[in-house]
C-alpha cells in the first residue's frame, strides 16, 4: 500500500474503491471457508460505507484544490459563488507577514472549511462545486455518461445515488435493519456491492470530465507558468484550443514531446478520424474520435501538463461505445511493448476494460512508433461495416486481422509483401507458411520469420531468430527485441519499407531459416 498521498484526488479516490473492493474479496473468502464466527455481509456492508467515503472525500478535495487553482490563477474564468469563499484574519496575516505560502495556506483553511461538510448526496455535491464549475453539473454529468454508455437523465442518476446513500445511512446508523418489520437486518450480496462500487466509479469519472483533469495546487503556484520556459497558458473563453495546446507540449520540451505531437498530427491524417475535442481543465489537452469499425468512439487524450504530460488512452470509454474487445486487446498488446507500460496497463482487462490508463513521458519517451502501429491496429478497417479504399482489390472473406491489412495495402506495400513471400517459400520444400491472427509466421521445425502488414505506415515489420548482437544495428532498420513485448517470435525486428529494405533483410531472414 503506497505510503504517499497520490498525485490527485482522483487517484485518492480510485484507491479507495480499490480498497473497497479489497473488502468484498475478503468477505468472499471467509464465506468459501463457511467461517461462521464472523458475518460475511458486515464486510460487504463496511465496503459499500467505504466507498461512499471515498466520494465524499474526494469530492471534498476536488472543491478544495480547484479553488486554490482559481485563487492562485486570476485570469481564468470564475463561477459567482467562487467570491463568495472567506480566508480567516489569522490566514491573511502569514501570508502578508511571508510566514506561509499562498496556495498552502488556502488549501489548508478552505480544506477545513469544506470538510465540515457533507458532499454525499446530489444537491450535496452540486452546492459544493457549484464553487468552482459553473453550469448544470447532473445534466452535464448525464450527457458525458450517456454518450459512453446506455442512456441515462439526470434524475435518475440522482435517485440512484440518493439510494445508494440511504443504505449507507442504514448501515452505519441502524446496523442495516429494515426499516420495516419485521426487525432483521436487510440482505446483502457481494454482487451488489460490487455493482455500486462501479457505478460510482463512473459516476466520478463523468464527473471528473465536466470538471476537467484533477489537479494538484502544489504545482500550479502562480510561478508555475514560467518554468517550463514558455508563456503563461489561459484557455479562451474557458476552453483550450489548437494554439495552446501545441504551445503547452511546446512548453513542456520533454521527452515525449515528439511522441505526443505525432499522435496529435496523426489523428487528422486517417480516414477513421472524427473530430477533436478541446478540454477545459488546468492544463491544455484534447480528446481525438474515430470511427473504430461499427462504432465511433473517443479513442485518446492528451494533456499537456507542463511538468508531466500524459497520453491517455480511453479503453472505457471505447468499450461503454460497443467497440469489439477483440480490438480493444489489440490494442493492449501493443502498448505492452512500451517500457514500464505493464504496471499501468495489467489492471485494464481485470477492469474489463473499463480504466483510462495514462501513459507517461517515460513510456512515450522512445515509444512513438509503437503507439502509432497499436492506433494504425485498432482503427483497421472493418470489412463487414466498412468500405475499403476504391484501389483495392478486397478478398471475399478476411479470417485474421494481418489478412485484413494485407487486403488494404497499397500496391507498392502488396507487391512487396509478394516478393517477400515468393523468396521465402523459395529457401526450401520445407518451409510452412502459417497465417495468425496478427502475423504470418513462416516455419520449418520452428519459426524463423514473422511478418507484420502495417498499411497505414506502409511497412512490412519482419521478426526473425538472429542475435541483434551479431550484426551492426541501423536506425530505422533493424531493432533489438529482446526487451521488448512483440508478436510472433524472434530477437531481431527488420522494418521494410522498399525493394532495397527487402534485399538487406533477406540475407538475415535466410540466416534465421538455416538457425530454424
Amino acid at each position: 500500500m503506497p505510503t504517499s498521498e497520490p498525485i490527485t484526488a482522483f487517484d485518492e479516490f480510485l484507491e479507495n474503491l480499490d480498497f473497497a473492493r479489497g473488502l468484498v474479496k475478503a468477505g468472499r473468502a471467509l464465506a468459501a471457508m463457511r467461517a461462521g464466527v464472523v458475518d460475511v455481509k458486515d464486510m460487504y456492508r463496511a465496503a459499500w460505507s467505504q466507498s461512499v467515503a471515498g466520494l465524499d472525500h474526494w469530492i471534498t478535495r476536488e472543491i478544495t484544490e480547484r479553488a486554490v487553482v482559481l485563487a492562485l490563477n486570476p485570469d481564468l474564468p470564475r463561477p459567482p459563488r467562487f467570491s463568495k469563499l472567506e480566508i480567516p484574519v489569522d490566514a491573511f496575516e502569514r501570508v502578508y507577514q511571508g510566514n506561509g505560502e499562498l496556495g498552502e495556506v488556502l488549501r489548508r483553511c478552505w480544506g477545513e472549511r469544506f470538510a465540515r461538510s457533507t458532499h454525499q448526496r446530489p444537491a450535496q455535491i452540486k452546492e459544493g462545486l457549484s464553487h468552482v464549475v459553473e453550469g448544470d453539473l447532473w445534466r452535464k454529468v448525464a450527457e458525458v455518461m450517456s454518450a459512453t454508455g446506455p442512456q441515462v437523465k439526470p434524475d435518475q442518476i440522482r435517485e440512484r445515488l440518493d439510494e445508494i446513500i440511504d443504505r449507507r445511512n442504514r448501515i452505519a446508523h441502524t446496523a442495516d435493519r429494515n426499516p420495516a418489520p419485521p426487525p432483521a437486518r436487510a440482505e446483502l450480496n457481494d454482487g451488489d456491492v460490487v455493482e455500486v462500487i462501479d457505478w460510482l466509479e463512473k459516476v466520478a469519472q463523468a464527473i471528473l470530465t465536466v470538471l476537467g483533469d484533477s489537479v494538484n495546487p502544489d504545482d500550479l503556484t502562480l510561478k508555475a507558468a514560467t518554468d517550463g520556459g514558455g508563456p503563461a497558458l489561459v484557455p479562451s473563453g474557458g476552453q483550450w484550443d489548437e494554439r495552446s495546446l501545441l504551445q503547452g507540449l511546446e512548453n513542456s520540451a520533454g521527452p515525449a514531446y515528439s511522441t505526443l505531437l505525432a499522435v496529435y498530427r496523426h489523428a487528422e491524417s486517417h480516414l477513421a478520424f472524427r473530430g477533436y475535442s478541446f478540454g477545459t481543465g488546468a492544463f491544455p489537452s484534447v480528446t481525438a474520435s474515430f470511427r473504430v469499425g461499427a462504432a465511433e468512439a473517443s479513442v485518446w487524450s492528451i494533456y499537456a501538463d507542463v511538468d508531466k504530460p500524459v497520453l491517455s488512452i480511453n479503453f472505457e470509454w471505447m468499450r461503454g461505445r460497443g467497440v469489439a474487445t477483440e480490438r480493444l486487446e489489440r490494442l493492449l498488446r501493443h502498448l505492452r511493448q512500451l517500457p514500464g507500460a505493464e504496471r499501468v496497463l495489467s489492471p485494464v482487462i481485470g477492469a474489463d476494460y473499463a480504466k483510462r490508463p495514462s501513459l507517461t513521458p517515460e513510456m512515450l519517451a522512445y515509444g512513438q512508433d509503437v503507439v502509432i502501429d497499436a492506433l494504425n491496429d485498432l482503427l483497421a478497417v472493418d470489412m463487414e461495416h466498412e468500405p475499403a479504399p476504391a484501389d483495392i482489390d478486397v478478398p471475399s472473406a478476411v479470417t485474421s486481422v494481418v489478412e485484413e491489412n494485407l487486403a488494404r495495402a497499397r500496391r507498392p506495400l502488396a507487391v512487396l509483401y509478394d516478393r517477400l513471400e515468393t523468396q521465402i517459400q523459395a529457401l526450401g520444400d520445407d518451409v510452412v507458411k502459417k497465417t495468425r491472427k496478427l502475423y504470418i509466421a513462416f516455419q520449418r521445425t520452428q519459426n524463423f520469420a514473422c511478418i507484420e502488414v502495417h498499411p497505414q505506415a506502409n511497412e512490412l515489420l519482419i521478426f526473425v531468430k538472429v542475435d541483434p548482437d551479431s550484426i551492426q544495428l541501423e536506425e530505422g532498420f533493424s531493432r533489438d527485441m529482446r526487451n521488448i513485448g512483440h508478436f510472433g517470435t524472434g530477437d531481431l525486428e527488420l522494418r521494410v519499407r522498399s525493394q532495397k529494405d527487402l534485399e538487406r533483410a533477406f540475407p538475415l531472414i535466410q540466416q534465421s531459416y538455416e538457425a530454424s
